[in-house]
């Protein structure tokens, strides 16, 4: 379906319908994509995937940051949304994070 990467780790995330955190690791308060980044908060942004008539949406939205969050460049303030589409990159803290369709 889908796949949320980071540059640097190569590690890769697929994202379910509904709500899906990202932030820093943490035992507390666990996102469902935690990266060792000591400039990215507990939880700080979602992607919400949305589906309707078999299409799909991917909604960003930031929720709690010390540190700039940015989509292609642009940053974003805290409770600000954007739609993302694949090729996309988002810069969490020092994580650069790509946006992909995951290939079958």
């Amino acid at each position: 379906m889908l796949v949320w990467g980071g540059f640097m780790s190569k590690r890769k995330y697929v994202l379910h319908v509904g709500e899906n955190w990202i932030g820093r690791t943490d035992n507390i308060k666990m996102s469902d994509v935690m990266v060792n980044d000591d400039f990215m908060s507990r939880r700080s942004a979602c992607i919400e995937v949305l589906s309707q008539k078999g299409a799909f949406s991917f909604k960003f939205t930031v929720h709690k940051t010390l540190n700039p969050v940015k989509v292609n460049g642009r940053e974003l303030a805290c409770n600000q949304s954007v739609y993302l589409n694949y090729e996309d990159y988002i810069v969490m803290g020092k994580t650069t994070f790509f946006f992909k369709k995951l290939k079958k």
